[in-house]
């Protein structure tokens, strides 16, 4: 995969599924560092640690990272359960 040309954006949405969904830490750590390459972070060192310090049982990316990325499947004001989708 070419990550260069993702946006940062859908390099953190990238890493969060991979990680969350997958259980696919490499490639998540991979996601993190092209993020990082882009933006000047320094997210993939922070998650290698986390990821490999002892007694870790499963790394979390953290918070503030997955802030812009959340959405909730509850629904909303309208009833709908998320946006465009059609109200049963």
């Amino acid at each position: 995969m070419a990550f260069d040309r993702l946006a940062p954006v859908a390099l953190l949405k990238l890493a969060c599924i991979v990680h969350e969904c997958y259980g696919s830490y490499d490639l998540a750590a991979l996601a993190l560092s092209a993020y990082d390459a882009q933006t000047g972070a320094r997210l993939h060192p922070t998650y290698v640690d986390r990821l490999t310090r002892p007694g870790a049982r499963r790394a979390r990316i953290p918070r503030d990272v997955r802030s812009p990325l959340r959405f909730s499947l509850a629904p909303d004001m309208t009833g709908r359960r998320f946006p465009g989708a059609v109200s049963s």
